[in-house]
């Protein structure tokens, strides 16, 4: 499925990140816009609307260091 829209260096940064944890780019697409994330109270794609860049990329690298479930 392509994008209509551009999408943003940051959301680039953070597809790249979690396709590692994902079976597809799709599904790593379908995260980033639609699963909330408690310690954040909102989606990734709502984050970096909101200019919570830094946040979203912080608790994403604490994940991959095994700080969160």
């Amino acid at each position: 499925a392509s994008d209509v829209y551009k999408r943003q260096p940051e959301e680039e940064v953070i597809l790249k990140l979690v396709e590692k944890w994902c079976n597809s780019k799709d599904e790593a697409l379908n995260w980033f816009r639609n699963t909330h994330i408690s310690a954040l109270g909102m989606t990734a794609e709502q984050a970096i609307l909101l200019g919570e860049f830094q946040a979203l990329v912080s608790y994403l690298s604490a994940i991959e260091k095994g700080r969160y479930a």
